[in-house]
């Protein structure tokens, strides 16, 4: 984890300088479970107390150093910060159940991480996280099949993706 961690620590640096709401910074992905390659990008959640009227915007923010990629998410105070609804969300959770907290000078976000691993596989909140996938999937299984018929490769191409995606999130969600 040498050179990823250390080259997301700068960037949080530089970020913290740059945008004075910066209000916790959290890594997430293989870097943050020590499992990175030399070809790994760098998952940041940069949770930001947004400035009224300030919408978050990732431009500007994904950046490369020493030829890794960072992928920098702007995420809302109130979305990592409130235990209910980030155990609710599929990425929220396991931002918080897996990630690696960098930056955080309240220290809430670690208490709110605290709260997420002690109830992230409780069947109700696995429920809530599974939900929206469900209501997602059927629809683009009809799509799917309805593009082979008609031979649109695109389209099917495209639902394809899209499951794999969708179902790729399960092990996230359990």
């Amino acid at each position: 984890m040498g050179q990823h961690l250390e080259i997301a620590q700068q960037f949080i640096e530089e970020q913290r300088q740059l945008h004075p709401n910066l209000a916790g910074a959290l890594l997430a992905g293989s870097v943050a479970g020590g499992t990175e390659t030399a070809s790994s990008d760098i998952d940041l959640r940069l949770v930001f107390q947004p400035e009224s009227g300030t919408p978050l915007d990732r431009q500007g923010l994904d950046s490369w150093r020493s030829d890794i990629y960072i992928d920098a998410l702007p995420v809302k105070w109130a979305d990592y910060t409130d235990t209910e609804r980030v155990l609710a969300h599929p990425i929220w959770a396991n931002d918080m159940n897996s990630g690696r907290i960098l930056y955080d000078p309240t220290g809430q976000l670690a208490q709110v991480q605290l709260e997420t691993q002690a109830h992230f596989m409780e069947t109700g909140y696995i429920a809530r996280r599974v939900q929206p996938l469900y209501k997602q999937v059927n629809p683009w299984i009809t799509n799917l099949q309805q593009a082979i018929i008609a031979k649109q490769l695109p389209s099917a191409c495209f639902y394809a993706g899209k499951l794999v995606f969708s179902l790729g999130l399960i092990p996230l969600i359990a």
